[in-house]
C-alpha cells in the first residue's frame, strides 16, 4: 500500500523549520578583542594618585581661603582650617603656600588684639595713675578677651603684663597706706624715739615699688620727718641741761597750791596727806599758770580699790570762782603701795606713765588749754598721800617774755 506523498512532505517541511527555529537560536561568541595596550608602572599609577590628591587639596585649599574670607574673625577655626591643609600638604610644592596662608591669619588675630588692647589701655591707665580705683581698672582688662581668641598672641602676653602692673600698684599702695598710717602714728606720740622708728619705717618701702607714685612721696615724707627729728634732738639736748627741781615738802605746802578746806595738810615729813572729808572737789596743784612744756614726777599711795584723778594745764577760773579749772582724769594705781609717776606736757600732750615699768596710765591727750601746771584730785571721801615731788620746767610764757625783753 503506497503512502500519500502529500503528509510525507509536511513531515518533511516540519523537519526543516525546527531545524532551522534551533539553529537560528543557538548564541553566536563575540569575536575576543585583544589589548594591545601597553600596561603603566607602579610609580606611573602612583604618580597619577597623587596629582589627584594635589588637585583635590587645592580645591580644600580655595575653600579655605573663601571661608576666611568671609569669616576673618573666626581665628580658631580659621587657624584649625589652615593648619590641616599644612599637614596634608606636607612635603609638597603647596606647603610654602599654606604657611604664607597661615602666618597672615595669625597676623589677623594679632592685630585684632593688638587694636582691642589699645582700646582699653589708656582707660586702666588713667583708673590706676590718678584715680587709684584698681577693681575697675581689673574689670576694664577683663573685657580684652572674654572668648579667649586672642591666648596665643604677643598682645595677650602684653595683656598678662598689664594685669600684673595694676595688681603691683594695688599691692604698692596697700604697703604704703600701711607704713603712712603706722608712721604717722608714731610721730603723734610725740616721742623722738617713735618718730626715729617712723622714719625708719618710711625708707623701709619695698624697693621693687621705686618706680611707683608713692616711693618718693614717702621718701619726701621722711626727709619732712628727719628735719623735724632734728629739731627735737636738738630741744632734747638742750633739755638735758634743765635741772629737775626738788620741791619742798613743809608744815605750810608753801611751794603748792591747793583747794579744800582742811583737806591737804603734812601728813608726816616729806610727806603730803590729803583726806576730802568735804561735799565738793579738793585740788593739790604742782607747779604755775604760765608753764607751757614741762615733767613733773612724784610718788603717791592710795587706799586699796580707790582712784586717784590727775590732770594737767589749766584754764581761767568761772565767775566767782577763785580757782582755775583742771580737766581731771581717774587713774587706777592697781595696788595700795607707793607708785612712781612722771605727768608729761610735750607740744601740746599730756602723758601720764607709771615710772617703775613706763606703762600708760593715761592714753596721750590733748588739752584745750595749752599751759598750766599739774593738778592732783579728790572726789569726797577719797584719800591720798604725795611724795619726792620733782619739777623740770622745759618753757614757760614768763621765760618767752624775759627772752623779748
Amino acid at each position: 500500500m503506497m503512502i500519500s506523498s502529500q503528509p510525507a512532505r509536511l513531515v518533511h517541511i516540519l523537519c526543516c523549520v525546527f531545524l532551522t527555529i534551533v539553529l537560528g537560536c543557538k548564541e553566536e561568541k563575540p569575536a575576543v578583542e585583544v589589548d594591545d595596550t601597553p600596561k603603566k608602572s607602579e610609580a606611573e599609577l602612583a604618580a597619577e594618585r597623587e596629582a589627584i590628591r594635589l588637585d583635590q587639596l587645592r580645591e580644600r585649599i580655595q575653600r579655605t581661603r573663601e571661608l576666611i574670607r568671609q569669616f576673618p574673625e573666626d581665628f580658631e577655626n580659621n587657624l584649625n582650617l589652615v593648619e590641616g591643609r599644612l599637614f596634608e600638604a606636607g612635603g609638597t610644592k603647596m606647603e610654602a603656600e599654606i604657611e604664607q596662608l597661615l602666618a597672615q591669619v595669625k597676623k589677623t588675630r594679632e592685630d585684632h588684639a593688638l587694636q582691642r588692647l589699645q582700646t582699653i589701655v589708656p582707660r586702666v591707665e588713667q583708673l590706676v595713675n590718678e584715680e587709684k580705683d584698681y577693681l575697675t581698672a581689673e574689670e576694664e582688662l577683663a573685657l580684652f578677651d572674654p572668648e579667649e581668641r586672642f591666648t596665643m598672641t604677643e598682645a595677650h602676653k602684653e595683656w598678662e603684663r598689664k594685669a600684673d602692673w595694676v595688681q603691683r600698684a594695688f599691692d604698692a599702695e596697700n604697703e604704703f597706706k600701711r607704713i603712712e598710717r603706722r608712721a604717722l602714728s608714731l610721730k603723734r606720740s610725740g616721742d623722738l624715739e617713735d618718730l626715729a622708728k617712723a622714719i625708719g619705717m618710711l625708707v623701709s618701702y619695698p624697693d621693687t615699688y621705686k618706680d611707683t607714685t608713692f616711693y618718693p612721696e614717702l621718701q619726701t615724707m621722711a626727709d619732712e620727718f628727719f628735719e623735724e627729728y632734728k629739731i627735737q634732738f636738738a630741744e632734747r639736748q638742750a633739755e638735758e641741761n634743765v635741772e629737775w627741781l626738788t620741791l619742798e615738802i613743809d608744815e605750810y605746802l608753801a611751794s603748792f597750791r591747793s583747794s579744800g578746806k582742811d583737806v591737804w595738810s603734812l601728813a608726816e615729813e616729806g610727806v603730803v596727806g590729803g583726806t576730802n572729808a568735804t561735799e565738793g572737789p579738793a585740788i593739790f596743784e604742782i607747779g604755775e599758770d604760765l608753764w607751757t612744756s614741762y615733767r613733773v614726777q612724784f610718788e603717791i599711795k592710795v587706799p586699796s580699790g580707790q582712784e586717784i584723778h590727775i590732770g594737767a594745764t589749766s584754764t581761767p577760773p568761772r565767775p566767782g570762782s577763785p580757782n582755775r579749772q583742771y580737766p581731771l582724769f581717774p587713774i587706777d594705781l592697781e595696788t595700795d603701795d607707793w607708785v612712781g609717776v612722771l605727768v608729761e606736757f610735750r607740744d601740746g600732750t599730756l602723758k601720764v606713765k607709771d615710772l617703775d615699768n613706763f606703762e600708760e596710765l593715761l592714753l596721750p591727750y590733748n588739752p584745750r588749754s595749752s599751759q598750766g601746771g599739774v593738778a592732783i584730785g579728790l572726789t569726797p571721801g577719797d584719800s591720798v598721800k604725795i611724795r619726792n615731788v620733782k619739777v623740770q620746767v622745759i618753757s614757760s610764757l614768763a621765760e618767752a617774755d624775759d627772752s623779748e625783753d
